[in-house]
C-alpha cells in the first residue's frame, strides 16, 4: 500500500514538471501577444464563473464591455515585466531612486486614488442613511473596475525608482536596453537633467526623448555607466 502511495506521488511530481516544461516550451515558441490573450481569456472565464455564483448580473452592454477591457489592458506593462522584462536586465548595479521631476504626476496619482475612494464608497452606499446598496450588476461594478485599475497602475509606475541594470535603464515596469538609447547629454540650466533620445518604437518614452532628473548624488555614477555602456552619440544641450 506504501509503495502505491508512493508511486502515485512520483507520477504526480512527473506531471507537474511535464506541465510546467510545457508552459516554458510554449512561451518561447507563442508570441507574447497570445501568451497574454490567454491568460487573460483564462481570468475572464474564471471570473465571470465566480460573479455568476455570487449572484450578480453579468450580462454587458458596449459601453461595460469596453471599460472592462480597457481595465484588462491597462495592466499590460505590469504583466509584460512580472512575467517577462525582469528576464531580461541582468545584474542589479545601483537604485537610483525616484525621478525628482514626477512630484506632480505623484500627486495627480494620489488625487486618482482618493477619487477612486470616493467612487467605491459612493457606490457602495447610499449617498444619505448610509444603508449599503451593493451593485448587483457588472454593468455597475465597470466604472469602478475600470477606474481603480488606472488609479492603481498609474500610481505604481510613478511611484517606482529609476533602478540601473547589466542591461539598461529601469523605470516603470520599462527597461530601456542601453542600445535603445541613440544620444544623451546633461541639461545646462539643471545640471541634474538626463535628456535620453531613444529609438522609435521604444516603450520606454511616447516622445522622441525622456528628461530624467536624477537625485544629485547619482549624477555622477549615472554619467559613467552611460559613458562605458552606451553606444551612442553625447550631445551638448543647445
Amino acid at each position: 500500500m506504501e509503495d502505491i502511495s508512493i508511486a502515485s506521488g512520483v507520477e504526480q511530481s512527473v506531471n507537474v514538471f511535464k506541465i510546467w516544461s510545457a508552459l516554458n516550451h510554449l512561451e518561447h515558441r507563442m508570441p507574447r501577444f497570445f501568451l497574454f490573450f490567454i491568460l487573460g481569456l483564462v481570468v475572464f472565464i474564471g471570473l465571470y464563473y465566480c460573479l455568476t455564483l455570487s449572484g450578480i448580473d453579468t450580462r454587458l452592454d458596449f459601453p461595460s464591455s469596453f471599460l472592462i477591457l480597457t481595465s484588462l489592458l491597462i495592466w499590460i506593462p505590469v504583466l509584460n515585466w512580472t512575467a517577462y522584462g525582469h528576464r531580461e536586465t541582468g545584474s542589479l548595479l545601483r537604485r537610483v531612486g525616484r525621478l525628482q521631476n514626477t512630484y506632480l504626476a505623484q500627486s495627480l496619482a494620489v488625487i486618482y486614488i482618493v477619487v477612486s475612494l470616493i467612487a467605491l464608497a459612493f457606490i457602495i452606499y447610499e449617498v444619505m442613511g448610509g444603508t449599503p446598496n451593493f451593485p448587483s450588476s457588472l454593468r455597475d461594478w465597470s466604472p469602478l473596475l475600470s477606474l481603480w485599475s488606472f488609479s492603481i497602475s498609474y500610481a505604481l509606475s510613478v511611484f517606482s525608482d529609476l533602478i540601473v541594470y547589466e542591461n539598461g535603464i529601469y523605470l516603470g515596469f520599462v527597461l530601456l536596453k542601453w542600445e535603445e538609447i541613440t544620444a544623451y547629454h546633461w541639461d545646462r540650466t539643471e545640471p541634474n537633467l538626463l535628456v535620453v533620445t531613444v529609438k522609435p518604437g521604444s516603450m520606454f518614452s511616447l516622445k522622441p526623448s525622456a528628461r530624467l532628473l536624477l537625485p544629485q548624488e547619482q549624477r555622477d555614477y549615472v554619467g559613467n555607466i552611460l559613458s562605458t555602456k552606451v553606444q551612442a552619440t553625447r550631445t551638448d544641450d543647445a
